[in-house]
């Protein structure tokens, strides 16, 4: 899927704002809500290519991240992404991916940046509400939009939270916290250095590498591994 935002759904989004309200619980910006969600992300079935690699179960990705050397292949092929794009709120294949992540870190479309963020996402003429700006504002950005180290930096790093939390180890080796740090550490580089959009735009191609590899394994089926 494309960076393009997708068309908003109104309709779409009341299932989602009354399981927020009902659900709705104040975690860590770690993003995994405990080790019990982390547990079922290792247990989870093989996957890769063509989801029957028998290779790529969570157990042998974590243990691969963790710098085991008795796994001999490239634990990429088993891995995949979402972009902003898609968590763009407002169409069927998003919205039960969008439960999955209120239902487990409170976190909704209409949540603000800050909620995960704790620096960002840009200056007032780009981000009028600053930190309070709702994540659907910044995911929903049309392309072309504003400095593009900025945006694209923003909107890449909450697909990746996202992704990170309920992909797991079969998006990257990256936990939640490490994309929250990775994020706010390219972005002070850039606020310390205005003229300097190196960290942030290198950071945006990293997300963008991870959010944009394979096809987007979330889907319309409530019954998706992933949804479990």
């Amino acid at each position: 899927m494309s960076d393009d935002a997708k068309v908003d759904n109104e309709e779409s989004k009341q299932p989602l704002e009354e399981k927020s309200v009902e659900s709705r619980r104040k975690f860590t910006k770690a993003g995994l809500g405990g080790g019990a969600v982390l547990m079922s992300l290792l247990s989870r079935p093989a996957l890769g290519s063509g989801y029957n690699d028998p290779r790529c179960t969570g157990s042998i990705l974590a243990s691969i991240d963790a710098g085991s050397s008795l796994h001999d292949f490239d634990p990429d092929e088993c891995r995949f992404g979402c972009t902003p794009g898609y968590w763009c709120p407002g169409q069927p294949s998003d919205r039960y991916a969008w439960e999955w992540i209120t239902s487990r870190t409170g976190i909704s479309p209409w949540s603000k940046f800050s909620e995960i963020f704790s620096c960002g996402p840009g200056p007032a003429n780009l981000f009028p509400d600053g930190p309070d700006t709702m994540l659907e504002d910044i995911l929903c950005i049309p392309n072309g939009a504003g400095p593009a180290f900025l945006k694209q930096s923003a909107r890449h790093s909450i697909a990746a939270w996202l992704n990170a939390n309920i992909l797991g180890v079969y998006y990257s080796p990256y936990t939640p916290l490490q994309i929250v740090n990775g994020y706010c550490a390219a972005y002070t580089a850039w606020e310390n250095d205005n003229n300097n959009s190196g960290p942030l735009a290198n950071w945006h191609a990293e997300m963008a590498g991870l959010n944009e590899r394979g096809s987007c394994p979330l889907n319309a089926d409530r019954n998706n591994i992933f949804y479990q």
